[in-house]
């Protein structure tokens, strides 16, 4: 599985989606040796795009990628390990896996079905998914009988297609596409190093505590942690708010401001400082206090 990923990594990020289309001239042309020669040692030329990582959105979906691939591999390594330490057969305990990918695929089109809906934000889903993972996942080590472990492969399958839909739905569409290649690559890569050192690390606890249990604590540990980035999205999103309603909302209001701003360095008025009122007109003395007023 990590292999795969980091094969799946290195193709994203070596992935260049800028070409330039040829013009009706360009196409009857017959190149000679020499310029056929230097056109393909410039496309053998690969760029890895790091301006990604200054984008908020993708550094909160690598973070949520780098947590919850570590709890699902552990999920797929040791689920039939597990029903085997519960008394279960090899062959029924198979069939979790079953379970597994027949909800998988139902929870890719179910997710698909509700990312299309205008009114639900893509990011509420792809945490809620996570939540409902994680904690599904704690709850497995109460799981006595087999048709608790269905249960639970059920709704975990389920989850983990919504993830995977919503992983690439949000990749795509967190950056322009001309990047969305490099940031995808970039959250395989990184998700591939997670997903080779859970299923090790869970198994060697495994073995020193001599039960399973610790090894889904710490899955469904990592897949509620991997709910809690999208958070700092959100409070990004409510400073941007104030930021929109504190500022002026027309371009006469901003003029006015700016006029203000100037008649204040040329008379020496402090904003903090009451405006001097006379007891005849009750009329501020400083030219422009009629701006003043009407910006505030």
């Amino acid at each position: 599985m990590a292999g795969t990923l980091v094969l799946s990594s290195l193709l994203g990020l070596l992935y260049d989606s800028k070409i330039e289309p040829a013009s009706n001239g360009e196409v009857g042309e017959i190149l000679s040796s020499e310029e056929d020669g230097q056109i393909r040692r410039s496309k053998r030329r690969f760029t890895f795009n790091c301006s990604v990582w200054k984008v908020p959105r993708f550094l909160v979906l690598t973070a949520c990628g780098f947590f919850a691939m570590f709890g699902r591999s552990i999920v797929y390594v040791h689920l039939v390990k597990y029903s085997e330490d519960l008394g279960m057969s090899s062959s029924v305990s198979s069939r979790l896996i079953f379970f597994l990918g027949l909800n998988v695929a139902l929870g890719r089109f179910a997710c698909g079905f509700l990312c299309s809906l205008k009114r639900l934000d893509n990011w509420y889903i792809y945490q809620g998914v996570l939540l409902v993972s994680g904690v599904s996942t704690m709850l497995l080590t109460l799981a006595r009988h087999y048709e608790e472990l269905v249960a639970y492969a059920v709704v975990f399958g389920f989850c983990d297609g919504a993830f995977a839909t919503l992983l690439n739905i949000l990749a795509f569409t967190c950056v322009d596409p001309s990047r969305a290649a490099s940031v995808f690559g970039y959250i395989l890569m990184t998700a591939s190093v997670t997903s080779m050192v859970g299923p090790p690390l869970s198994g060697l606890t495994a073995d020193k505590l001599g039960s399973y249990e610790p090894a889904f604590y710490m899955a469904g540990g990592a897949l509620v942690a991997a709910s809690l980035p999208p958070c700092v999205l959100h409070c990004i999103r409510n400073r941007e708010v104030k930021r929109t309603e504190l500022s002026p909302i027309d371009n006469e209001n901003t003029e006015d401001a700016q006029e203000f701003e100037k008649l204040n360095r040329h008379d020496g008025l402090c904003m903090d400082e009451p405006l001097k009122i006379t007891h005849n007109d009750r009329k501020p003395v400083v030219p422009g206090h009629e701006l003043f007023v009407s910006t505030v």
